[in-house]
């Protein structure tokens, strides 16, 4: 099967899917707007055939709305010759973007299959009117239903699955796992807690776990490292004014800009996983954290907290209540046997249900069925 994926850029969370695919004889090519920092090549090196010269004229344009959202234009040649020239099978398009507009067109037009990514939930109760409309306006044209994959997969237990939408998580990377039994727990004989989130972002609440630490300070030995990306123009003053506040720089650590091997191993030296965001779409470090064996704890709002078996390999809390938040912290780090057989079954689930495998067998049997 030939595979094509386009998006935004190729992140290393691609790479563990790419490979497999390939390992199992399938063709897979790979095209982006830009580059990132953090990338793995090893794989497949990405088609990058850059912006369109339209892209700030529409930024701006957007400002004087109130808008300052980043626009992602194509050079729609580019775009166009890449795709053709592969010949996909199947195309996967990442979100609801000009490009992925552009690419859907140009996929269709050429009557290649088509698949969207998006991070949504496939069991919800609400439902979009529009997708509806889009939905029943391809199947009118096209015979058949806007397919999409999403790795959220929502309480399937209350509410019944969005059509077509299939659940697809996300995969670690086996390459970049330590064997369980090789981790060391509470290195300086203290519990080291990690929190994953751009820094200078406030919806991360880093400030939320931040005070959870300061009540328990005096009753654990705790340390915090806060990793994140924090470009130039962007400031970590307001995580660092609360730190000075509360007389708590002797117990946290922050790390920017961390590179994406380097984090990996930060995950392997820590204890405890706590993301605190709100408005949290998908993250996926809470699956990095699981794979290098942590338990985890994760805000409601978050789209991965579906990954969490709660009380097994960790505990979700209502966004926003710190005094839940410090409970479900207080019941983990309490017990340190308890700790660590959440964090063997964080390992366990990372590697049984996020597999890159499993996402492979699951693609193939979705494209045999629905094309």
């Amino acid at each position: 099967m030939r595979i094509l994926f386009v998006s935004r850029w190729y992140h290393p969370n691609h790479h563990p899917i790419v490979k497999s695919f390939q390992q199992e004889g399938h063709e897979v090519k790979f095209i982006s707007l830009a580059e990132r920092e953090a990338k793995n090549y090893n794989a497949l090196e990405p088609k990058v055939i850059g912006y369109s010269v339209f892209k700030r004229p529409i930024e701006r344009i957007k400002t004087i709305f109130g808008d300052d959202s980043e626009s992602h234009p194509p050079k729609l040649g580019s775009l166009y010759k890449e795709i053709t020239e592969f010949e996909p099978n199947v195309v996967v398009i990442r979100n609801y973007e000009i490009y992925s507009i552009l690419s859907f067109i140009i996929s269709k037009i050429k009557g290649y299959n088509t698949m969207f990514h998006e991070q949504m939930e496939m069991c919800r109760p609400d439902y979009s009117w529009k997708k509806y409309i889009i939905n029943d306006i391809h199947q009118r044209v096209f015979r058949n239903g806007l397919i999409r994959i999403t790795p959220i997969k929502g309480d399937c237990s209350r509410y019944d699955s969005i059509p077509n939408v299939n659940y697809f998580p996300f995969v670690i990377d086996p390459e970049l796992q330590r064997d369980f039994e090789d981790k060391e727990f509470f290195h300086g004989e203290n519990i080291n807690i990690i929190m994953v989130g751009r820094l200078w972002r406030k919806r991360k609440n880093h400030t939320h776990l931040l005070e959870v630490v300061d009540r328990l300070r005096d009753e654990y030995d705790i340390r915090v490292t806060l990793v994140g990306a924090l470009p130039e123009e962007k400031s970590d003053k307001r995580i660092r004014n609360f730190i000075n506040d509360r007389g708590i720089e002797d117990v946290v650590e922050i790390k920017a800009n961390v590179p994406f091997e380097e984090l990996q191993n930060l995950y392997f030296k820590h204890d405890l996983f706590v993301l605190p965001s709100h408005s949290e779409p998908a993250a996926v470090s809470l699956l990095e954290a699981m794979a290098h064996g942590l338990p985890v704890i994760s805000s409601d709002e978050n789209g991965t907290r579906w990954y969490i078996k709660e009380g097994v390999n960790g505990y979700v809390f209502e966004t926003g209540n710190i005094d839940d938040l410090e409970e479900k912290v207080r019941s983990i780090i309490e017990d340190d046997e308890e700790l660590i057989r959440m964090g063997k079954s964080s390992y366990n689930i990372a590697n049984h249900n996020h597999h890159p495998d499993v996402y492979r067998e699951r693609f193939v049997d979705l494209v045999n069925t629905v094309f």
